[in-house]
């Protein structure tokens, strides 16, 4: 997905025009120190996109037609398809139980302070490496049940749709943090190493939390590929928001 976002960003300033020949993969693969083999997945995605074709024995070209094609819904499109494809990982350490609500889930969900949640977790392993740990909370007055089985190929927010459950927006919250002996077992990695921690809390078509998720990504196993195309987006990044005192 690096790869991809990088080379159609290319196609879309105008790095690529239509018609060009871009970089082999080989060279490709350089630039971006990948194998070749993720650099031709990243140009399928392109390719899959209409925006560069191959000539058998000549290299890649970008298409004529690409200033009609180059637009960021396609880049969401791909992420999707990319999260989709993640659905296929293997997971283990499967805990699904229905519990007391926490003083921070609790708050998260508008749920009273004795209120019952029905919590998921889970590891997600590629290539046998452990690279995030989730947790779902979900309200139990929602009468929701999960099969281990079904998160093999799900998650619990699409289960939540399965049951009819209109998932409108979600909030969303991405920070830094150290790993506890109990994420460093799970992730197999060492006590204090640096993880990812991404929160959702999931609004149906009301405005009611439905869902607060939780997930832990080790470091060196996790990219998140954006594209910031609104100036104020940019300068968030660039710490031009005012610090909290």
């Amino acid at each position: 997905m690096r790869v991809y976002t990088a080379l159609r960003e290319w196609i879309n300033v105008g790095k690529y025009s239509p018609g060009d020949k871009i970089a082999s993969e080989e060279e490709i693969g350089q630039m971006f120190g990948v194998s070749r083999i993720t650099t031709r997945k990243a140009i399928d995605l392109l390719v899959d996109d209409d925006l560069v074709f191959r000539m058998h024995g000549k290299g890649t070209y970008v298409s004529e037609n690409v200033r009609q094609r180059v637009g960021l819904d396609n880049v969401n499109k791909r992420i999707r398809a990319a999260r989709r494809r993640a659905l296929h990982s293997k997971i283990t350490d499967v805990d699904i139980a229905v519990i007391r609500s926490d003083p921070r889930t609790s708050l998260d969900l508008k749920l009273s302070a004795e209120a019952d949640v029905l919590r998921v977790s889970y590891v997600r392993v590629f290539s046998g490496e452990p690279v995030g740990y989730m947790e779902s909370f979900i309200p139990a007055r929602l009468g929701l049940t999960i099969e281990p089985a079904e998160l093999s190929g799900d998650t619990p927010l699409s289960v939540l749709e399965k049951h009819g459950v209109k998932v409108a927006h979600a909030i969303q919250l991405t920070s830094a943090t150290l790993a506890d002996s109990r994420l460093a077992g799970l992730l197999k990695t060492l006590v204090g190493s640096p993880l990812i921690r991404i929160k959702h809390i999931v609004m149906d078509a009301n405005d009611k939390p439905v869902e607060r998720f939780i997930a832990y990504f080790r470091a060196d196993q996790y990219e998140h590929p954006m594209i910031l195309d609104k100036p104020e987006e940019i300068a968030l990044v660039h710490g031009l928001l005012p610090s909290r005192r």
